[in-house]
């Protein structure tokens, strides 16, 4: 221990103008001495440092080096407040790595502390990201549960650093399952609060500019219940928001959420325009999730545009890297892309194999939105490949057509009953066929998705 010391404070001596290039040095061997307060401050310097570069292993690695100099010291009340914030300072690196399994002891060590100090806002600060880790596993609805009642609690007491970070939670997770009422039902008023206050470029201790994040999110579920204007206001208030600040978690997300956007509307060139930049910065910023589901999208998004090998490879190369990042958040999602990217380009069985896989873990997780478009998709590819299903075919788009009916889904509503439509073409039943088309035509043009209105015109016989 006294030669780590030695060699610690030799290297303080010999660089004194040049110590950040050492700093990880220094917290290596002040953390094998006795030197304690010297581990810690290198330590802290050496997280960040990796947190600037994006090695978020790096950051995890030092940040816990701190946390474990701290519990040598004595166990007062300023000791557990300084062990909480470094394991709330890991919350960021574990995020951008997807929150891997390792994350839940750091969340659980800050329950745990933040009962002994009895402090009611770190205890609830700590349930929102055990929530938050949550939605990376797929387990939405105890997110939802922990999280919607830290959120009463935050506005009753008017608490906006709880009611954002619980907002925020809450927004991806009725996202995942689907419930995009429920997001316009509470976010805007957040929104207006944090206008309110001018905190907009605040971050209330969150990974991302909550703004950008709940206005982006907030667009996207307006889209999804049929008012895609007013969406895309939200969205481009959010992505404003995010571009005049340094925020590149935040910028990747949005870029990613203004893709999904613009594919859903059809407008797959401004998808395009946003899922590129989105991949890019991801990948700068060594987001791989994100990064791997824009490429996803992108692959999509290529295909409808007409450039299929491109498109083909860029999706395999998403859902390999999603399926390798070990995150269950939006994999439903990977899936089915890739499987529609198969269907627009006639491998029928591959689309269904990836279909049947998205279906499986849709349920598991109650991702309900993702059930009613992938149960049609099946009924539809189903048809083509196994004619002889037809009865099961039909059920399946009707059981999709029933789920996206009752979240008020429209864009999704129309292709679902555009498929239907064509169904009842490809059986011979052109009255039905009919009036599904009209319901399809009625529901694009209602919302302004004019990509889909000629498919929805009956052939002449």
């Amino acid at each position: 221990k006294e030669i780590h010391k030695k060699i610690g404070e030799a290297i303080e001596e010999l660089y004194p103008e040049r110590r950040e290039e050492f700093y990880e040095m220094l917290a290596y061997h002040y953390c094998k001495s006795n030197s304690i307060n010297k581990a810690i401050y290198y330590s802290k310097l050496s997280a960040l440092k990796a947190v600037n570069s994006y090695s978020h292993w790096g950051a995890y690695k030092f940040y816990k080096e701190v946390y474990n100099a701290l519990r040598l010291k004595p166990d007062s009340l300023e000791n557990k407040r300084e062990k909480y914030e470094i394991l709330l300072s890991m919350l960021t690196p574990l995020a951008m790595l997807g929150l891997p399994d390792k994350s839940l002891w750091t969340i659980e060590k800050r329950i745990e502390l933040a009962k002994d100090i009895g402090d009611g806002e770190l205890i609830s600060q700590s349930y929102i990201s055990i929530a938050t880790y949550f939605t990376h596993r797929g387990k939405n609805d105890m997110a939802i549960q922990y999280t919607e009642s830290a959120f009463r609690e935050a506005k009753k007491s008017q608490h906006i650093e709880l009611m954002v970070q619980s907002a925020c939670t809450l927004c991806v997770a009725y996202n995942s399952i689907g419930e995009p009422s429920k997001i316009c039902a509470i976010i805007p008023e957040v929104i207006s609060l944090i206008e309110k206050k001018k905190k907009t470029f605040d971050f209330f201790s969150y990974p991302m500019l909550p703004f950008s994040l709940l206005t982006a999110f907030c667009g996207l579920a307006m889209e999804k219940l049929g008012n895609v204007k007013t969406g895309e206001e939200f969205l481009q208030k959010g992505f404003n928001n995010a571009q005049k600040t340094d925020d590149p978690i935040g910028l990747a997300s949005i870029e990613c959420i203004f893709g999904i956007f613009f594919s859903q509307k059809g407008d797959f060139k401004s998808a395009k325009k946003h899922l590129e930049p989105g991949i890019k910065l991801a990948k700068k910023i060594n987001y791989t999730w994100l990064e791997a589901f824009c490429w996803c999208c992108l692959g999509y998004v290529n295909v409808m545009d007409g450039n299929i090998k491109i498109g083909k490879n860029y999706a395999q190369k998403g859902l390999k890297l999603h399926l390798e990042s070990g995150i269950e958040m939006s994999l439903t999602h990977s899936y089915y892309l890739s499987g529609m990217v198969c269907y627009e380009t006639g491998d029928w069985e591959a689309a269904l194999n990836y279909w049947e896989n998205a279906l499986t873990i849709s349920q598991k997780n109650n991702e309900k939105e993702n059930q009613g478009r992938i149960l049609f998709e099946i009924g539809r590819v189903t048809n083509k490949i196994k004619p002889e299903f037809k009865n099961k075919a039909h059920d399946y788009i009707v059981k999709g057509i029933k789920i996206l009916k009752e979240l008020e889904l429209k864009p999704f509503l129309a292709q679902a009953h555009l498929a239907l439509g064509n169904f009842y073409l490809d059986n011979s039943e052109t009255q039905k066929a009919v009036n599904n088309l009209q319901t399809a035509e009625s529901l694009f043009q209602e919302i302004g998705m004019f990509f889909w209105l000629d498919s929805t015109v009956v052939p002449k016989a």
